[in-house]
């Protein structure tokens, strides 16, 4: 049992460290600390995988299909129009198509975002609530 214990436990805590550093340390940070020579290492820390539960996003994406998501965005505040997006809510991560890139009336810049089977449902959607851009689907 001890054995298995200590072969185990390095894997065990690759495994919790890698979820506290996707969960907890901001994607900005982590592009601006690592180098470019480090692109496999970038690779696994921006990726975030999030499988679709809905048909929302119809038909560009279909229910049950596993996005691989970017969270290492370089300019939070400069997404172009027709980017697709992981934002968060009081309640859940949603996917969403930017439709426009706006600022209110204090200048702070804000995205007009809406699911494509809705495209009038627009919500709006501060730089700070994007956690992710679409990379690509796996299945």
């Amino acid at each position: 049992m001890n054995k298995v214990l200590l072969f185990l436990s390095p894997f065990i805590f690759v495994i919790f460290a890698l979820f506290f550093i996707i969960k907890f340390v901001p994607p900005a940070t982590l592009r601006r600390t690592l180098p470019e020579s480090h692109f496999q290492e970038a690779m696994i820390i921006c990726t975030y995988p999030l499988r679709v539960m809905g048909n929302s996003m119809m038909p560009a994406i279909k229910n049950g299909t596993l996005l691989i998501m970017n969270k290492c965005l370089e300019d939070v505040e400069n997404i172009p129009a027709g980017k697709i997006v992981a934002y968060k809510t009081k309640e859940f991560v949603k996917i969403g198509r930017i439709r426009a890139l706006q600022q209110d009336k204090f200048g702070k810049i804000y995205y007009k975002i809406s699911p494509d089977a809705k495209p009038l449902e627009i919500k709006d959607v501060y730089p700070e609530d994007i956690l992710a851009f679409y990379q690509e689907s796996l299945f």
